[in-house]
């Protein structure tokens, strides 16, 4: 259990937590020789088309060896089918999505496992920094048992946070400018 449990932790930092994105270069690849399966449930989000056939989804099964059998719901059911698959004591290995200050304290404990001893294990030291440079937030997800059962996703970054944007291929700009002798072009209108 502490094996799926160390690999389950491993496997988030890497998949759609954008907060724990940047731990990359503390993680070995593959997490494990053997082909692992998880189950995870979570928001069908509207970003994604299919979990199963996404393009991130299937880069990071390659790299770690974790294949991942998606529940998804549609987001207008979800607290309907969360509570559905909670009563039910048939749990996936990962609940993801967003869940508030209730819903952790109710399952906290129970279904939820605390990561408190991963996290002072130093399986998330990203997460050990912004909780030592920001205590408030350690504090905010602890749940009133003094455990914590997830994280929040988080967009702290530019490139998160701000979702519709263009990019350029800098390579072609460059040939462009020198071919043609203008310079590149530094607002969206000139661009056009």
């Amino acid at each position: 259990m502490k094996r799926i449990t160390t690999l389950f932790l491993a496997l988030l930092m890497c998949l759609s937590v954008p907060a724990l994105a940047d731990v990359h270069g503390n993680i070995e690849f593959p997490l494990t020789e053997e082909p692992v399966e998880l189950t995870v449930w979570t928001e069908q989000l509207a970003s994604v088309e299919n979990f199963d056939t996404n393009y991130m989804t299937q880069w990071y099964e390659e790299m770690t060896n974790v294949h991942i059998n998606w529940i998804t719901v549609p987001t207008a059911e979800r607290k309907t089918k969360l509570n559905l698959s909670l009563a039910s004591g048939d749990y996936p290995d990962i609940y993801g999505g967003d869940f508030d200050a209730v819903e952790m304290s109710q399952y906290g404990g129970s279904v939820f496992i605390p990561l408190n001893d991963l996290l002072d294990a130093g399986y998330m030291p990203n997460t050990q920094q912004w909780f030592e440079d920001m205590p408030e937030l350690k504090e905010a997800l602890t749940a009133p048992d003094g455990n914590l059962y997830g994280f929040p996703r988080a967009a702290l970054t530019y490139n998160i946070r701000v979702t519709k944007r263009a990019y350029v291929n800098a390579d072609w700009l460059d040939q462009y400018t020198e071919a043609t002798g203008n310079a590149a072009p530094e607002t969206t209108e000139a661009f056009k």
